[in-house]
């Protein structure tokens, strides 16, 4: 057995450090992004202070708001508030260029691509993209995970992929043919920069959630390739052609609207995993106590990636009832807080929520049809709507229990936000 060399509900001291590094960058970032661009190309007749320190400010509330809440690790809530303020800092970003630009000297046009896809439209088709992905890739009871796993994968590909694309792309193109290119064909440079990285987004997304064990077979080949890919990029960045600047800049909305999208999907799943805990509930109101009778595990939790949170894995159990044995097939609906245990759990390990002999409420069965001519003979049955099981003991799922959903997906996405970053940051050393 794995010693845990943590405390339950607390995050590993490698993951303490990430966060601790996350919440400094963005501190950083948002307070001397802001300053250098209007010193260096802003109004001055036009008041700096809130120009210059609304986004720290907003940043440092969202961070300040998390060290006060109670009810998790403190670690586990900065890696949840993150998200959000790199949510605020880019809507506000947004907003303001929108609202300043007339006012910032020498300020480029618009490139061409952000003309043909503006930042809404993109935001949005990302969005849904990932929605419709995560039904397509996945089971119905599991299609917000799925959301949420091509989100944060997509955003690493398309991340990473960028720099290298405008680097090959701009070899041997000079400045008007760019512009001839840019203006004529936005939607297939646009291709050429996006739908690769989507692709394998959505291959890997049909991985993790239709063959787990396929999914897991490729880690250690992602682990290799991954930081190849990343090195390739960060090379394309600090020698590109000058003209793969202009052309990467024009896609950085892109990745803005994506960013925007992953954080979405993780308010979706919350709101998907709150709705099946209710519907559970609900079913639960009517239930059935016995108790379970069963040779292997009938519940557990298994981590199948850090994109998404630990799935529930079910096994057919029999429920001893003072009346009848109830059979439950498996792919039941489960109403199950979180152990604290979860964070501890590494890829391919599962957790066991239900053991034989174990009581448990099982709502959603009905009465055999009293007309039936052997109806004495018959059990109870699995009604229209499902079935619902909860260990007796343990019937709720609240702010904790999502906390320890969302914790992991929320630091993969810190990792690929900083993955994506370092390569824009090598350019601007190159320059």
């Amino acid at each position: 057995m794995r010693v845990m060399t943590t405390e339950p509900g607390h995050l590993e001291r490698p993951l303490r450090a990430l966060v601790t590094l996350g919440c400094v960058i963005t501190l950083l970032v948002t307070a001397l992004g802001p300053r250098w661009l209007w010193h260096s190309y802003g109004n001055y007749r036009l008041p700096a202070f809130w120009i210059e320190n609304t986004l720290v400010g907003m940043t440092a509330v969202i961070l300040a708001t998390a060290l006060i809440l109670r009810g998790a690790s403190l670690h586990l809530r900065l890696a949840l508030a993150l998200p959000l303020a790199h949510l605020a800092a880019v809507v506000a970003a947004w907003a303001a260029y929108n609202a300043l630009a007339p006012q910032v000297a020498d300020i480029s046009e618009a490139g061409s691509i952000p003309r043909a896809l503006p930042m809404g439209a993109t935001t949005l088709g990302a969005l849904l993209l990932a929605l419709v992905v995560g039904r397509l890739t996945s089971r119905r009871r599991d299609w917000h995970h799925g959301a949420t796993v091509f989100a944060l994968s997509a955003l690493l590909a398309v991340g990473l992929w960028l720099p290298i694309a405008a680097s090959w792309y701009c070899r041997g193109v000079d400045w008007s043919m760019w512009h001839a290119l840019a203006e004529q064909h936005p939607y297939r440079i646009t291709g050429f920069v996006v739908i690769p990285p989507v692709a394998a987004a959505i291959g890997y997304t049909l991985l993790v959630m239709r063959a787990p064990a396929a999914a897991r077979m490729l880690r250690w080949p992602l682990s290799v390739a991954l930081p190849i890919i990343f090195v390739a990029a960060l090379a394309a960045r600090l020698e590109p052609p000058r003209l793969a600047f202009e052309m990467y800049g024009n896609f950085v909305h892109i990745l803005l609207a994506q960013t925007i999208a992953v954080i979405a999907t993780f308010a979706v799943l919350a709101i998907g995993l709150l709705a099946r805990a209710r519907r559970a509930k609900s079913m639960l109101a009517s239930a059935r106590r016995g108790t379970v009778r069963c040779d292997g595990l009938p519940l557990a939790l298994e981590l199948t990636s850090w994109l998404r949170g630990p799935r529930y894995i079910t096994e057919a159990f029999t429920v001893h009832t003072p009346r009848e044995e109830l059979i439950v097939p498996a792919g039941i609906e489960i109403l199950a807080p979180m152990p604290p245990e979860t964070t501890q759990l590494r890829i391919g390990e599962a957790l066991p929520l239900l053991r034989a002999g174990d009581p448990v409420l099982v709502g959603g069965f009905v009465d055999a049809d009293p007309s039936h001519p052997f109806r004495g003979s018959l059990s109870s049955l699995p009604g229209d709507r499902g079935l619902a099981v909860a260990h007796a003991e343990r019937t709720s799922f609240g702010d904790a229990d999502l906390a320890l959903v969302l914790w992991r997906p929320a630091l993969a996405y810190l990792m690929i936000a900083v993955s994506i970053a370092l390569p824009a940051l090598a350019a601007v050393l190159a320059v």
